[in-house]
Formats: structure tokens, C-alpha cells, sequence
């Protein structure tokens, strides 16, 4: 069997989490969707706690509140900001929990193995919180993968409890692996992966399409 297939394995959920705001995460998860294996089959859950797209309007709707932004982006404000949310989203659980347990009730048969892949920051924080509890109430294997989206050691990105977190360089994975270890959260493996792309964007376009982006 290619390892590829065990992604079709029917005692496997796959559950892609998104947050519909910012176009890179979004891209990223729609390229893992449609990379799917065939036989694959993967839910998209899009979060409805409203409290992490309030921190991202904040975050993106002012040109005060961008810039206050771009300054926790680094140094100490960064390392007193990535405690205040991390803390935050790991303590405001309750509405992702409830998808995902609503996801396993709708099955006929009950998986085996749950896979929760986060293209969001604020999920896979909450993933990661709520880990434990799903695979000891329901009595399956839970696996987090985080997906970085930001080239760049954006320490919010250093997620405790994850089993894997794909970064796209080997500068971000140094950079994140040493904020993790200074703050003494539980263990995670970061692995260099480039970013994925959709595979629409390797098919060959026909003359009349090259002709359009010509005109």
C-alpha cells in the first residue's frame, strides 16, 4: 500500500480547520483539499467561535490596530502577546469541541483514528487543548497537524501538544523549535515541507487559455 492511501484508510477522519479570513490559510487548506489522495475523503470545519475572527478584524481593520500589530510581531511584546493568546484560545474551547464531537456523531461507524489538520493559528492552539479530552471521551487516536502559513518565526506559531507542524523553512523551524523549548511546552515535531499547492496549478493550460492571458 502507498503511503498516500492511508489517508483513504475508512476508519480515518480527516477534518481540514479554517477560519474564513486571510487568503493564506485559506489557500493552503484549499491545496491540501483538492492533494487529497483518491479515495481520500476530508471534512472542512470552519470555526465558529467568533472570538478568534475578532482578533484577527483587530488585528487588520485599522491602520492603528496594523500597526500595533506589526510591533508584537517582535522582541519582548512579542513574547507577552504569543502568552495572552496562547493562553486564551487554550482556555475558550468549548465551540470547537462541539463541532468536532457533532462531526463523530454524524457517523454510522465510528473511526479509529481522528486527524485534525489547522491551517489557523487559533485552531491549532484549541486543537491542541482539546486533544486529550476528545481521544479519552471517544476512545480514538487524535493527530494534530499544524500547517504554517507565515515564512517567518512568528512565535504564535509554536503550538504545544501538535504532532507535527509543517513549516516552510529551515529558518522558521529554528527559530520556532527554540521559542518552544524556552517556554517548556509540550513536545512537538516541526518538519520543512514547502508550501502546498493546488494541483489545478500543474495542469497544462490550452492554447486558447494562453491566448487569454496574453490579451
Amino acid at each position: 500500500m502507498e503511503r498516500t492511501q492511508v489517508l483513504a484508510d475508512k476508519d480515518l477522519v480527516i477534518v481540514l480547520a479554517m477560519v474564513k479570513t486571510g487568503l493564506g490559510h485559506l489557500r493552503v487548506t484549499h491545496a491540501l483539499y483538492h492533494g487529497l489522495p483518491q479515495g481520500a475523503e476530508a471534512l472542512m470545519l470552519g470555526s465558529q467561535d467568533q472570538g478568534i475572527e475578532m482578533w484577527y478584524r483587530l488585528a487588520t481593520a485599522h491602520p492603528v490596530t496594523r500597526a500595533i500589530t506589526e510591533f508584537i510581531q517582535r522582541g519582548w511584546p512579542q513574547d507577552i502577546f504569543t502568552y495572552v493568546y496562547r493562553e486564551w484560545l487554550r482556555r475558550h474551547t468549548q465551540v470547537l469541541y462541539g463541532q468536532i464531537v457533532t462531526i463523530l456523531d454524524q457517523r454510522v461507524e465510528q473511526p479509529k483514528t481522528l486527524l485534525m489538520v489547522a491551517t489557523h493559528v487559533g485552531l491549532a492552539h484549541q486543537m491542541a487543548a482539546i486533544k486529550q479530552q476528545l481521544a479519552q471521551d471517544r476512545k480514538i487516536r487524535v493527530v494534530l497537524a499544524v500547517v504554517v502559513t507565515d515564512d517567518s518565526p512568528q512565535y504564535t506559531w509554536a503550538v504545544g501538544g501538535a504532532d507535527m507542524i509543517f513549516v516552510p523553512s529551515s529558518r522558521t523551524k529554528t527559530g520556532l523549535e527554540r521559542y518552544h523549548h524556552s517556554q517548556n511546552l509540550e513536545p512537538s515535531k516541526y518538519i520543512v515541507a514547502p508550501y502546498p499547492v493546488s494541483p489545478g496549478l500543474i495542469r497544462k493550460v490550452s492554447e486558447a487559455g494562453q491566448q487569454s492571458r496574453l490579451t
